[in-house]
């Protein structure tokens, strides 16, 4: 099993560490995939110039929500909402396709490369 997610490496050191603390085998690859890579290249490809601040990306997650056709995520965070956006996100970039019934409302851009 792989990771996959936005900022994915503190989500598997925090998801390690507590399935140490409770003695529950960790079964996941050493190899995650990284939204925030995943769209960087996407928008590359199409010749769309990255938003940067400081000569550093600033694709945050929402910005990458927008991209897919998707709202912010609203506020405050909740662990949930966010895994749900980011997987939507991945559905819509790597399958062209809406994942979860409750993001089918929202139209999904032309994506393809």
């Amino acid at each position: 099993m792989t990771i996959a997610g936005q900022n994915p490496s503190a989500d598997r050191d925090f998801l390690r560490a507590a399935a140490g603390r409770n003695h529950i085998n960790w079964s996941f690859a050493y190899r995650l995939v990284d939204l925030h890579s995943v769209v960087y290249f996407h928008m590359r490809k199409r010749g769309i110039e990255i938003p940067t601040i400081n000569r550093h990306s600033a694709m945050n997650l929402d910005k990458i929500l927008n991209y897919v056709g998707l709202p912010d995520e609203p506020r405050p965070h909740n662990g949930l909402c966010g895994a749900k956006l980011e997987a939507e996100a991945f559905s819509r970039l790597v399958n062209d396709k809406s994942l979860l019934e409750e993001y089918g409302k929202y139209s999904i851009p032309d994506l393809k490369i």
